[in-house]
């Protein structure tokens, strides 16, 4: 977040900065308070564009480093044992959040 920005708007921002997408946010899902900081989940209701990586993780893209989009379908994101980062057990409320 940026000095004086409501998290919405960092959100925003942050999608558009690293994913190239304009997004809509639908609503505030939860917050997950880990030692050194908080992590928030909102779900996007609509977004526009193509997805393409942009931002610093673009910067720092080599072949040691690689940044992948990639779309998951409920089913396939429930069987995933390697979903990062998954602090204070994200993958598990996002789950119970969204009814699955």
């Amino acid at each position: 977040m940026e000095k004086g920005e409501k998290i919405e708007d960092t959100i925003i921002r942050e999608v558009k900065e690293e994913l190239s997408l304009d997004a809509e946010i639908e609503k505030f899902l939860f917050e997950i308070e880990s030692e050194n900081r908080k992590d928030y989940y909102f779900l996007i209701g609509k977004y526009f564009g193509t997805p393409k990586i942009g931002g610093p993780e673009a910067e720092r893209m080599n072949a040691e480093n690689q940044y992948h989009l990639e779309w998951v379908e409920i089913d396939k994101f429930e069987k995933m044992k390697d979903f990062y980062p998954n602090p204070e057990g994200a993958r598990e409320k996002l789950l119970a959040t969204l009814n699955i």
